[in-house]
């Protein structure tokens, strides 16, 4: 086994793979995480560099050693990347053998939040206060390594000397543990053990995608996404973590705002902003499951949120919840099926207010920044909280937006304040909103300073495509290879 920089970009390799001894020795050539080869092998955009180039030029091991098999391995590959992997590796009307993504013990939702974590997480820590080690064991994938350290500190605050399975104060006996490419190793081997226990100490972990590969966890019960995963096929490896150890139904939940999906694919988007279709159809058409033999949930909830709706296992309704946040009332009404004219003139009054609006936070902020010598940041950021990008999306979505769901859903806010200001805005044009909706402020003041820090935009450290060590592909003779990148990378199921 060995890295594909390492075969074709050195004489050595090239030479050992071209020997005429080793050619008649070689049976069989495998290429394992073969869906890498879309992700990593070309650039995202044009003008990029692909992030692993040579994982692109695979395929010259072909004129290397000749008529030798290839096989190309992958538990999660869309169609289209299905396609690249056979086109890259020049496999001409190859074998496929394919098994069903369905996971019948998994119902799927998403829900929309707010910036505090004291709306969408007060009743899952309430439940680690009450039951501690016998907490259903959960999941919560972030999409940075700075999310999930932020996540990981509101937990730590808000259960205290609660965080420890008993009143020890061992640090091997928390209750919730982060989990990314920077944790050092004794955390690392501790979390890793104490996951692959059923009844391991770690309840909660807060992770990124660098919980992956080759990973062994027992006993979730439930998988959150704190802002969607970058694609479908890492989505639905995250989701595979739940329910490996016995066919108990399990949930997998997107939690999300339009924020948080600015640098994911746009079919993760179309997944999770669709209200009108079977979610789990959506997800499985993808990866060429035959929707028509797709079994019928018993009962409904047990299928996806929108199934829900036609749920009557309480006799006329269905009481299930995906996932119990302070946010879930709000969330959970009728919006979707709202819609409302809007003339001309009531665009062009809207319009006329937002950029009102704007240049008022922006006074609010000079304010703030010169009476408490608050850290001055770059017009691009100073304009981060409402600028005219925002404006330009509540008008392109003003006929949907009726509460503070529909604003965090649809326009990339991460600030509560903003986002009543925005509705109230709209109780001045339209007159048909409640603008006195029961959403508090936060109570931890850093979720605002985040917004400001856009926490959500990936960087070279911790972005999606970052994750995998390298050293898992090399062996100690090739310890001269490039230095490590974070945080990116999935596993096979």
């Amino acid at each position: 086994m060995a890295h594909p920089r390492h075969f074709f970009s050195t004489k050595r390799w090239r030479a050992m793979l071209s020997n005429d001894p080793y050619k008649k020795r070689l049976c069989l050539v495998a290429v394992d995480e073969a869906h890498w080869i879309s992700h990593w092998g070309y650039a995202m955009k044009k003008g990029e560099m692909a992030f692993r180039k040579w994982f692109s030029r695979i395929n010259e091991i072909r004129s290397i050693v000749g008529k030798v098999p290839l096989i190309a391995l992958t538990a999660t590959a869309t169609t289209s990347t299905r396609l690249k992997i056979m086109r890259s590796l020049e496999m001409k009307s190859p074998t496929l053998i394919m098994d069903s993504a369905n996971r019948d013990n998994k119902t799927y939702a998403v829900q929309v939040i707010t910036p505090d974590p004291a709306q969408t997480f007060k009743t899952l820590v309430q439940e680690l206060k009450e039951h501690k080690g016998l907490t259903e064991r959960t999941i919560i994938y972030c999409q940075t390594i700075k999310v999930t350290t932020f996540l990981y500190s509101f937990f730590m605050s808000e259960l205290g000397d609660d965080m420890y399975i008993d009143n020890s104060g061992d640090p091997k006996k928390r209750t919730v543990e982060m989990f990314h490419s920077r944790i050092d190793d004794l955390n690392r081997d501790h979390i890793l053990e104490s996951m692959g226990e059923p009844n391991g100490s770690v309840r909660v972990l807060i992770a990124t995608i660098a919980y992956g590969m080759g990973i062994d966890c027992k006993n979730v019960k439930t998988v959150l996404h704190y802002g969607p995963s970058y694609n479908l096929e890492t989505y639905l490896q995250e989701s595979g973590r739940a329910g490996r150890s016995n066919h108990e139904m399990c949930k997998s939940v997107v939690l999300y705002s339009s924020l948080m999906m600015k640098h994911c694919s746009e079919e993760i988007k179309s997944y999770v902003r669709e209200s009108s279709t079977c979610r789990r159809k959506i997800l499985l058409k993808n990866f060429d499951v035959d929707l028509e033999k797709l079994p019928a949930a018993e009962p409904a909830h047990n299928c996806c949120d929108f199934c829900k709706k036609n749920c009557k296992c309480q006799g006329d309704c269905c009481d299930f919840v995906f996932f119990k946040s302070l946010f879930t009332d709000i969330q959970e009404g009728p919006t979707d099926c709202l819609s409302r004219e809007v003339s001309d003139a009531q665009r062009a009054n809207l319009r006329q207010k937002l950029h009102y609006l704007k240049k008022a936070l922006r006074g609010q902020y000079l304010r703030r920044v010169r009476l408490e010598n608050v850290p001055m940041f770059t017009p691009a950021k100073l304009s981060g909280a409402f600028g005219d990008l925002h404006v330009e999306q509540v008008l392109s979505n003003c006929e949907k937006i009726f509460t503070v769901t529909d604003i965090f859903k649809f326009v990339d806010i991460w600030n509560l304040s903003v986002a009543l200001e925005v509705l109230f805005t709209f109780g001045q044009v339209f007159c048909d909103v409640d603008v006195c909706e029961p959403v508090e402020e936060p109570e931890h003041n850093d979720t605002s300073e985040f917004a400001d820090l856009d926490i959500f935009d990936f960087d070279i450290e911790d972005s999606v495509l970052a994750g995998i060590q390298e050293e898992m592909f090399y062996t100690a003779e090739d310890s001269l290879f490039a230095p490590n990148e974070e945080e990116s990378g999935s596993d096979v199921e």
